[in-house]
């Protein structure tokens, strides 16, 4: 089974962590979020391994940017920054690799 087969087919939860990192994978319905947040400390690299996601990241004091982001595609963001996540039509499944 290829490692993708095997992240795509997982419950969401804690993947992996060691002292400096994390990794979470995640899966959304069509339609379903994920609620404004921040990752305090980290460095956040968010990659698509199913379906797409549009994702608002909002730097401290600015505007937010909303990205849609599809299959294949990787996101890296400062933890300071705030994001919301939106599952599209055919849901998500991604990682969320958080770096000290």
């Amino acid at each position: 089974m290829s490692l993708l087969k095997t992240l795509s087919t997982a419950a969401s939860g804690l993947l992996m962590a060691g002292e400096t990192w994390k990794v979470v994978c995640k899966r959304l319905a069509q339609g379903a979020s994920v609620p404004t947040h921040r990752h305090p400390g980290y460095t956040v690299m968010l990659s698509v391994l199913e379906g797409d996601i549009s994702a608002t990241i909002t730097p401290t004091g600015g505007d937010g940017q909303t990205y849609a982001l599809t299959q294949g595609q990787l996101a890296t963001f400062s933890g300071e920054h705030q994001v919301s996540l939106l599952a599209g039509n055919s849901g998500a499944c991604f990682t969320v690799t958080l770096l000290k």
